[in-house]
């Protein structure tokens, strides 16, 4: 029997109880059939000594026609930007425009270290845009 076989739902009652149960992520071997439970260092991590130590106070940002950087907390060292409404353009060490990436909503985008000083925004389009940052210290 292959993975994919006893991953198949047998019974229509479990599948309605499937969100109270626990997950479980299997990497499955070179042959299809064999599979292990995957492993930290299996997908490329490992390192639990970087863990978040601490949250730190979110900014909500308008983003307008002019670049908009972003206000870093003391101690800040990682971050995570949502757009939440409108779509922007982003740069990180320049100024944003047309030929830089673009976030629309519902994206995100995780910067750290020196990136977060450079980190510039700009609407992308006739319409304002709103992003939410989420701030931690990693390490």
């Amino acid at each position: 029997m292959s993975f994919n076989d006893e991953l198949t739902m047998h019974d229509k009652r479990a599948f309605r109880d499937a969100p109270g149960r626990k997950a479980l992520l299997y990497v499955i071997g070179p042959d299809g059939v064999s599979y292990v439970p995957a492993t930290a260092e299996m997908l490329g991590g490992g390192d639990t000594s970087q863990g978040i130590t601490t949250t730190l106070p979110p900014q909500a940002l308008t983003v307008s026609a002019a670049p908009v950087a972003l206000t870093i907390p003391a101690g800040a060292t990682h971050a995570t930007v949502h757009v939440v409404s409108g779509s922007v353009r982003r740069s990180i060490g320049g100024v944003p425009g047309a030929g830089t990436p673009g976030l629309s909503v519902g994206d995100s985008e995780e910067i750290s270290g020196a990136e977060l000083a450079a980190y510039r925004l700009v609407r992308d389009g006739a319409a304002d845009a709103q992003v939410y940052v989420e701030y931690r210290t990693v390490g």
